[in-house]
């Protein structure tokens, strides 16, 4: 399976963005978590979430999908 099989249909895509999404935020978080530490942990983690985001769509914008 290749990146691009991430965001097709025909793979399991629930499963594959999921772990995808998991891994990003992982690294997102670990990263932020110095800069950030006076935020809340509800705010963090929209933070996060909202760069996961984003970086999701930029692979799959990149990827000709």
């Amino acid at each position: 399976m290749n990146f691009e099989d991430l965001f097709r249909g025909d793979s399991p895509p629930n499963t594959l963005q999921s772990n995808r999404k998991t891994k990003i935020r992982d690294d997102i978080a670990q990263r932020l978590r110095k800069v950030c530490s006076e935020l809340p942990d509800t705010e963090f983690q929209q933070l996060v979430d909202e760069i996961a985001d984003r970086q999701l769509k930029g692979e799959r914008r990149t990827s000709n999908w």
